[in-house]
């Protein structure tokens, strides 16, 4: 075993080259499986009778209040980014030893309501006590049905595609940030910013169902996407690399809130790398780009035409000039989470602010 295999590996999703080693490693699927594991798909999609079946299972750990609320809107992002539309959800709750039944009450009770909004049945699951976990975790594993028409994939982008975002980036960061990181943040923002900020993640402020569906409609969509951990930057790069292919990312036209600029630059942190359900990358043929955009409109998310797909080279563009799309090992959130920031920055703040302020007025109603 080498010195690297027994180094520590950081918090997060495994990096992308071992999550492609212990997949190549899998045995080969059989026919009835139309999508299998890969990196960058959001779910899986097996064929049973005639129906195309999409599944996948997600947990929840960033956060433990209200984490069913969570937990439901990233399951039903990852099927509807296939295309499918989300069905059925059963759940493992782990509860910490200590914890009350009425608290145990509260996340089924929870859960039953998020699943209701949405369509979506709760047809079993796991629940269980135990000093594995210090805090609630959930871990949700969710089908939908979709058909061979509305199916998309990750890897189907093709060079000469615009790049179109659905929703805000680091929104699902920024919730979490406001609740996490609250007496620390509230020395520079007003209480009532912080607390709108925080309930970005309540229902359905992170879900792109309705988006993926609409843009499944649409013969010149491509592939889809659901940006979560590794933000806009690693959710349009997983795409691109999915399909063999490299992107331009153009900075300036990326959907993005003046409060998320003035949160990171606040923690030192870069909003390109922040977890971000909520925010559904398409790759679109570029006569469909209008086509795509009045499907979102009546939606009220915020859409733009934010870049292109390109034969190789991952590319991010700022000011007309070209540079690598920046990589993040971890998620932004990692750090803004897991480390104490020794004062904020003022300075980071009040730029940020202003940027985002000059950078959005004119896309306010976009936003």
């Amino acid at each position: 075993m080498t010195a690297a295999a027994d180094r520590p590996l950081p918090e997060g999703k495994l990096d992308p080259d071992l999550l492609a080693e212990l997949l190549r490693a899998l045995p080969p699927p059989d026919a009835s499986v139309v999508v299998g594991p890969a990196v960058g798909e959001d779910a899986a999609v097996v064929r049973v009778g005639t129906e195309l079946v999409a599944l996948t299972t997600d947990p929840i750990t960033f956060v433990s209040d209200d984490a069913a609320a969570w937990l439901v809107q990233v399951n039903a992002n990852d099927i509807a980014a296939m295309g499918a539309r989300p069905r059925y959800l059963t759940v493992t709750a782990l509860f910490p030893t200590g914890a009350t039944a009425a608290a145990v009450r509260d996340s089924f009770r929870r859960l039953a309501a998020h699943c209701q909004r949405l369509g979506i049945a709760l047809v079993g699951g796991h629940t269980e006590i135990t000093r594995a976990v210090t805090q609630p975790v959930l871990v949700g594993q969710m089908a939908g049905v979709t058909d061979r028409q509305r199916l998309r994939r990750s890897r189907d982008a093709r060079p000469g595609d615009r790049i179109l975002l659905a929703g805000a980036a680091g929104r699902e960061g920024s919730a979490i940030l406001a609740r996490h990181r609250a007496a620390e943040l509230a020395a520079l923002f007003p209480a009532e910013v912080l607390a709108d900020v925080a309930r970005w993640a309540e229902p359905p402020g992170l879900s792109v169902v309705d988006a993926a569906l609409a843009l499944a409609e649409i013969d010149g969509v491509h592939a889809l996407h659901d940006a979560t951990e590794g933000g806009v930057a690693g959710a349009v790069r997983e795409m691109a690399l999915a399909s063999g292919a490299g992107c331009r990312l153009v900075l300036e036209r990326i959907p993005v809130r003046p409060e998320t600029w003035a949160i990171c630059g606040a923690l030192g942190l870069n909003w390109l790398g922040l977890i971000s359900s909520g925010l559904l990358v398409a790759a679109v043929a570029p006569d469909a780009v209008a086509l795509c955009l009045a499907a979102l409109a009546p939606l009220g998310l915020p859409a733009a035409d934010a870049g292109e797909i390109l034969p190789a080279g991952c590319l991010l563009e700022h000011g007309g000039v070209d540079a690598p799309l920046p990589e993040f090992a971890v998620d932004e959130i990692v750090k803004g989470i897991g480390e104490s920031v020794n004062g904020l920055d003022i300075g980071n703040v009040q730029r940020a602010r202003r940027d985002g302020e000059l950078r959005l007025q004119d896309e306010r109603s976009e936003i």
